[in-house]
């Protein structure tokens, strides 16, 4: 599983979009691998520029895998076996 950052989502999805980050994004959605948080989908949804577009975003990432955003920090450790972060001792 992958979360995609807002920045890589940005470079995939806009006209003058970088090419080896929309074919990668574009591989891993179809691959059925791709996460997403509520902090990740207010970041591209505010980022439309209509109704119209708005909607079939968020029909998009609505479709993906959701991780709670306050559970993102435990699935980032789950999925690489490594604690990230400050910790107390």
């Amino acid at each position: 599983m992958y979360l995609i950052d807002t920045s890589a989502w940005i470079f995939a999805l806009r006209k003058n979009f970088h090419p080896t980050v929309k074919d990668r994004i574009t591989r891993l959605l179809s691959e059925e691998t791709v996460a997403t948080t509520g902090i990740i989908q207010m970041e591209l949804l505010a980022g439309t520029v209509s109704e119209k577009e708005y909607h079939r975003l968020w029909s998009r990432l609505s479709a993906l895998y959701y991780i709670e955003s306050t559970q993102a920090r435990r699935w980032g450790e789950e999925v690489t076996g490594k604690p990230e972060g400050l910790h107390d001792e």
